[in-house]
């Protein structure tokens, strides 16, 4: 099954520390959604969510990777209770794909949030990785984010961020 990911996952170590060897298959888009940073987590910043607009000119970009049914269960966990996981139609440059993504439930959208500076830096260094185009690129710069206080999960996170595993 092919997965989209638009948040923290398009990063691949992220992804891959949490479900081993994804398979990419490539950047897509989803038309009529806008991506947002509304999504409560239950560590109080914002996370990613699209949000269906049915404004045709709204656009997020992200990565499809193959899943086994394993990876999807694991994944399942990590995004836990406040998304629900639905089937998508991807455009790519290989064509329509159909795909599984992750919206937010409604009851956990909160537009006052903003994202911790760590996670905003998966996002932007996954979109990066994936060769997201440069304009979408610098719309996630743009994102306010805020410090995360709690130093540990801080530290863990920016470490990731940071190992370089030879692959340039």
């Amino acid at each position: 099954m092919y997965y989209f990911a638009y948040g923290s996952n398009l990063f691949r170590r992220r992804i891959e520390q949490r479900l081993g060897r994804c398979r990419f298959h490539g950047a897509g888009w989803l038309d009529g959604y806008a991506l947002l940073f509304h999504k409560r987590s239950k560590d109080g910043s914002g996370k990613c969510n699209v949000y269906k607009t049915q404004d045709k000119q709204d656009r997020v970009y992200g990565a499809l990777f193959e899943l086994s049914e394993k990876q999807k269960a694991i994944l399942d966990g990590f995004e836990g209770p406040g998304y629900d996981s639905v089937p998508v139609l991807i455009d790519s440059q290989s064509g329509k794909i159909k795909a599984q993504t992750y919206i937010a439930k409604p009851n956990n959208i909160e537009p006052s949030l903003n994202p911790f500076d760590w996670y905003k830096a998966f996002v932007v260094e996954g979109a990066k990785e994936v060769h997201l185009p440069g304009e979408y690129i610098h719309q996630l710069e743009r994102v306010s984010s805020i410090e995360d206080l709690d130093r540990v999960r801080s530290h863990s996170n920016w470490q990731l961020l940071s190992i370089n595993d030879g692959d340039g």
